[in-house]
């Protein structure tokens, strides 16, 4: 069946947020509830730790996730954060872009702090969109704060 006519109604600006919100709070979800409501929280419980992960905060946030609790969530599961950022490309439907660092919604310095909390073996700034190579380099560097360790490798013959 398909109807001849439809009419949309339209919600004023923010009223899809304001019903996403209500309807999470009457199905018992919030933001924070990713262990047993999601994909990667079923994910996570039926795989073995020797299953490890590599989150990228940019998109953590554009999924409507807090990056710190997703780090705590994975614990010793977490070898590697990718410091990137993302930016609103269409409120609707809500769709995200990736950005420069720093250019986007992310807390760039809040994620840097907490992923140095974990035991995460790498912590990786990212920028798919870099006009600038350099000045990108350059501020992943300050980002990090200056301390990027670079392993010594044999040269090849």
């Amino acid at each position: 069946f398909v109807p001849s006519a439809v009419t949309a109604v339209p919600l004023p600006m923010g009223g899809w947020h304001r019903t996403a919100t209500a309807l999470g709070r009457l199905l018992g979800l919030s933001g924070d509830d990713i262990s047993d409501r999601t994909g990667f929280g079923r994910l996570l419980e039926r795989t073995s730790a020797g299953l490890t992960f590599e989150i990228d905060v940019g998109w953590v946030v554009a999924a409507g996730y807090d990056p710190t609790s997703v780090f705590e969530l994975l614990g010793d599961r977490l070898v590697s954060v990718h410091v990137s950022d993302v930016a609103i490309a269409r409120r609707f439907p809500r769709t995200y872009r990736s950005t420069s660092p720093g250019e986007g919604i992310v807390d760039l310095s809040g994620a840097v702090a907490a992923a140095r909390e974990t035991d995460a073996e790498w912590l990786v700034f990212e920028d798919d969109t870099a006009a600038d190579p350099a000045g990108t380099i350059q501020r992943g560097i300050d980002l990090l704060g200056g301390e990027v360790p670079v392993e010594e490798r044999p040269r090849s013959r």
